[in-house]
């Protein structure tokens, strides 16, 4: 199978195979490795294509008018980049700048090629649709969480969605398999540093997380969910 299709096998909504999808396309997929904190794209760069994550972990970031960065998402396999430019007849710049945070390899395709396909194949419009939907939705509800949120119930939520996205059970006990600085909380949260360390330590002195290794272990699945 097509790598780009087994990437995009998370995202199925159907039992219809994709065996007439990206026919022509094996030769034009470009896959890259990509070391820990490399840049994929920048926000200041024109767009000229769409990135398919197939390993590793990225976070896509965004500056505010003051220069501070954001961290808009962290996505995985599975996960596309820059889809947002798809369809636009004129000179557009990435939404986002896409960083490695693991390294892994991603699969870049151009525009023009992708948005061929998605003319000839609606089960991959499908897909795409469906990940731009889950995307606005991200996005929206963190604006919610930032502007009317406090900090500390903003750092609740930002763990729960780590440990649904990262998360491995064991007993009551939730392993966030992802090594995360306070720093990189504090951008996830959209607080200071210094603001979401206090946050963090009162979430630690309730015995209810332990970080191990900038790793985040929920110790009371079931008392820290009672608190969302």
């Amino acid at each position: 199978m097509n790598e780009i299709l087994q990437v995009l096998d998370k995202l199925t909504l159907s039992q219809t195979p994709f065996e007439d999808c990206f026919q022509c396309l094996d030769s034009k997929v470009i896959k890259k490795k990509y070391s820990r904190g490399e840049v994929i794209i920048s926000e200041f760069e024109e767009g000229r294509g769409v990135f398919f994550i197939h390993s590793g972990l990225v976070k896509l970031t965004k500056l505010d008018k003051n220069g501070k960065e954001l961290i808009v998402s962290l996505k995985t396999r599975g996960d596309i980049i820059a889809e947002s430019g798809l369809f636009n007849k004129r000179e557009y710049l990435y939404t986002n700048t896409a960083t490695m945070i693991h390294e892994g390899e991603i699969l870049y395709i151009n525009t023009s090629l992708f948005e061929a396909e998605l003319k000839a194949c609606p089960l991959l419009t499908e897909k795409v649709i469906q990940n731009m939907g889950e995307q606005i939705e991200e996005f929206s509800t963190r604006l919610f969480e930032r502007a009317y949120l406090d900090i500390y119930s903003n750092l609740l939520i930002t763990i729960e969605k780590l440990s649904k996205k990262f998360g491995r059970r064991l007993n009551n006990k939730i392993y966030i398999d992802l090594p995360i600085s306070v720093y990189d909380l504090s951008l996830l949260v959209g607080a200071t540093r210094e603001s979401t360390s206090r946050a963090l330590s009162k979430l630690k002195s309730t015995h209810l997380i332990e970080l191990k290794e900038k790793r985040i272990i929920i110790l009371d699945w079931n008392k820290f969910s009672s608190l969302l």
